[in-house]
């Protein structure tokens, strides 16, 4: 029995930059760049007849990378797996269990890797109202552990006197008269290709005439990119697809709040969104910025190479380097360049520090972005009455905290902690 290597894995453990070599390890195959190789997203909604019950949605996507794949003969690769979801109640009572099993199979070992084409499954669930635990396991052949996360879930209470909605789904592509869409887990989107869509229900109180909508859409900073305002008769479910692609104009973090009133009732909704899109692209090899770049991924020998090497064989050097990475050969993309270098983009955009003229790939908020791409949670602290600013960036899936504090208040953060 063989065990497929996982590229990108390989690349992150060769870059052991100090502050990776410091933290625990994370589940396997979380890479510094790319894709995710597995994503798991619940989304809560309601039907009218169910009321207060939630409809739980989860969705799960899986890259072949994520897998354990064995030789099966002399042509193809196979990885079977089972897929263990379980939902715990706040007691540790467990209240929901489903499984699923799989087989992938691939004529070349190249696709025991890849990251395109990941496979999608839903789990649904019935739950009432209350804090909840869920915990999946993705189980080899062998039924030995691949992977496992732990997170709480919330239902809603979606009794019929109150006014509630849905979780907001993201979707990479939407039509919103037929109702078909392809959903985007990340919370990130990586070009200004295809939509950008928003997609929610609002279920209006007993009684209710109307529901009126605010919904803005803000960047950092704090300025309003957009705001809509509606009024709609009350019907039991209100449905809402948005298309935000030409409301958006240049990459970065962005907000989207909703706020609805219904029969004196109110609520809030938010949902954080990334845009990493840009005319992002590789530097020119003799740019002095280039290879320090490359250095958050790269081996210190590599660099040392390259930099021992005429100018003229730099940019031959990095492109085999890259070629050597390419998750998906054969194909024109190198996902995994494309990525690295539009989280380059994404960092100088959003990252960068006027009062040092550092760019943004340069400082520690931009560098960690950049190895472990966007983060599950952003939490900001202080900025008020003389207290320096903090951001603390949660990766759960990494398991993993770092603290960035501006002490000066004047933009430059600097990593204080990680734990």
């Amino acid at each position: 029995m063989k065990r497929t290597p996982s590229l990108l894995l390989t690349l992150l453990l060769a870059a052991l930059t100090p502050v990776l070599a410091q933290n625990r390890p994370g589940p396997r195959g979380r890479d510094a760049m790319g894709p995710e190789i597995f994503q798991i997203r619940f989304f809560c909604s309601t039907r009218p007849e169910d009321r207060p019950r939630g409809s739980v949605d989860a969705y799960l996507r899986i890259a072949n990378d994520a897998l354990s794949f064995i030789k099966s003969d002399s042509s193809t690769w196979q990885a079977r797996y089972d897929l263990e979801l379980m939902i715990y109640s706040g007691s540790h009572e467990l209240v929901a269990y489903k499984t699923l099993r799989d087989t992938v199979t691939v004529r070349h070992f190249a696709l025991t890797n890849a990251r395109t084409n990941p496979r999608t499954y839903t789990m649904h669930f019935s739950l009432p109202p209350g804090d909840y635990t869920w915990r999946l396991k993705l189980l080899n052949a062998e039924q030995l552990p691949l992977l496992e996360r732990e997170e709480r879930l919330q239902v809603p209470d979606f009794a019929p006197d109150q006014l509630q909605a849905s979780d907001i789904i993201l979707a990479d592509s939407l039509d919103c008269r037929a109702g078909l869409y392809t959903l985007n887990l990340r919370g990130a989107f990586a070009r200004n290709t295809g939509a950008i869509g928003v997609i929610f229900e609002i279920y209006p109180p007993v009684g209710a005439d109307s529901v009126r909508t605010l919904i803005t859409l803000s960047d950092l900073s704090g300025h309003k990119t957009m705001e809509q305002h509606e009024s709609r008769p009350a019907e039991p479910v209100l449905r809402y697809c948005i298309d935000l692609g030409r409301e958006i104009d240049k990459p970065g973090e962005y907000t989207l709040q909703l706020r609805a009133t219904a029969a004196a009732r109110s609520l809030q909704r938010s949902q954080r969104l990334f845009l990493l899109w840009a005319n992002a692209g590789a530097p020119d090899a003799t740019d002095a910025g280039a290879l320090e770049q490359l250095a958050l991924v790269a081996k210190g020998s590599t660099i040392r190479e390259i930099m021992r090497s005429p100018a003229e064989e730099r940019e031959r050097l990095i492109a085999e380097f890259w070629a050597k990475r390419d998750p998906t050969p054969g194909t024109p993309e190198n996902e995994l360049k494309d990525e690295f270098y539009l989280r380059v983009d994404f960092a100088n955009t959003q990252f960068g520090e006027p009062v040092s003229g550092r760019p943004g790939w340069r400082t520690d908020r931009g560098r960690i972005f950049i190895e472990n791409g966007t983060p599950d949670q952003i939490e900001k602290q202080g900025g008020e009455m003389g207290m320096p600013t903090a951001e603390i960036w949660s990766y759960n899936r990494l398991n993993r905290r770092y603290l960035f504090v501006d002490r000066l208040n004047n933009g430059e953060f600097r990593l204080l902690k990680t734990e």
